[in-house]
């Protein structure tokens, strides 16, 4: 009997991989500090984004009634997230979701650098949730040239493979990073910021929602002189499972490092996700001394001071409680919070 492929294998890993699985994703993730350390950025590119209650609902409709209802597909919920913080906040932030990318793009240069063209409607958040700043515009660009000479193989490295869920790594790699921001428009004070640093990116896809057997999950990364930190912690909700990733990059390889005894400590109130107070992968990363960015009921990004077998850098984080998504309340809100902030809604009106 013939099977229907679920993505397909490319020989350029950063192409879209043309996720066709029933409420599937694939990631484009690129986040980056300045040299100074003063700022901080965090951009994702979605076919399928994971985190809007509405993809979920369809797919759980679908998977009630496959003979009756045409499955949501990822390329129907594109979105971009865009975030910059300085060392305590965020001072600009874009999110788009809508069938296509436009007027952002992702594109690959023969060199591997990678270009983004961010543009839209910012958007702020308040204690009521988010407000669409229509009145203004988010004019980016950054280059993400990646530094080791792994970066354009595809790995397909399954990161987790549950009855439920299954995530394959495609590529990650340590960038240098330049570029600039600009916001203008009526009642805003206008940014015009130029960005020279160093940065990941990191590109993964998915076969099913996180929020089918996914509780919690927490991604980061250290940057050191010589080389970067990537972990990744995920709870698991059956059979309860907690497990932790250690990856280390640098100018010519990637290695797991044994993340031997792994210590977290969840916390989060039912509308905002907190920061784990403490992350310990054994003697090779202690994160500690959290400062939560921003946040909302199913994520939030987090800044800790790290130390790496002595050494001392920065960790960038983002903690993810995915399940919250397909909760009746919160995903109530959650949606409420991920419509009022889209910038698609400014183009249409």
């Amino acid at each position: 009997m013939a099977t229907l492929a679920l993505f397909t294998r490319l020989p350029q890993p950063n192409a879209s991989h043309n996720v066709l699985a029933p409420g599937g994703f694939e990631r484009w993730h690129f986040d980056a500090e300045d040299a100074s350390g003063s700022y901080r950025l965090a951009i994702d590119f979605y076919e399928g984004f994971p985190f809007h209650p509405t993809y979920l609902r369809r797919y759980q409709h679908y998977l009630r009634r496959p003979t009756r209802v045409a499955p949501p597909l990822p390329q129907q919920f594109r979105a971009v997230t865009f975030s910059l913080f300085d060392t305590t906040k965020p001072i600009a932030r874009l999110f788009r979701l809508a069938g296509d990318f436009d007027p952002n793009s992702m594109t690959t240069g023969e060199n591997g650098a990678i270009r983004l063209q961010l543009r839209g409607a910012p958007f702020e958040v308040a204690s009521s949730g988010p407000t669409l700043l229509d009145q203004q515009t988010l004019n980016a660009e950054f280059v993400f040239t990646p530094s080791d000479a792994n970066s354009e193989a595809e790995s397909l490295d399954p990161l987790a493979d549950a009855s439920e869920y299954s995530q394959y790594q495609v590529s990650r790699s340590i960038c240098q990073v330049s570029g600039a921001i600009h916001v203008y428009g009526a009642r805003s004070v206008p940014l015009d910021l130029q960005f020279e640093g160093r940065g990941l990116f990191d590109h993964d896809l998915g076969l099913s929602p996180m929020s089918e057997c996914l509780s919690r999950v927490m991604y980061g990364r250290v940057l050191l002189p010589d080389r970067a930190l990537v972990f990744e912690v995920m709870e698991e909700e059956s059979p309860p499972m907690t497990r932790g990733e250690l990856i280390q990059l640098d100018v010519s390889s990637e290695r797991n490092l044994d993340a031997g005894e792994m210590k977290i400590e969840w916390r989060a109130t039912p509308l905002v996700i907190g920061a784990p107070p403490r992350v310990t992968f054994s003697d090779q990363l202690d994160l500690s001394n959290p400062r939560v960015l921003g946040a909302n009921a199913a994520s939030a990004w987090v800044v800790y001071d790290a130390v790496a077998r002595g050494e001392k850098g920065t960790a960038l984080c983002e903690v993810i409680h995915p399940m919250r998504v397909g909760s009746l309340v919160q995903g109530m809100w959650l949606k409420r919070w991920w419509d009022r902030a889209n910038s698609a809604r400014e183009e249409e009106s």
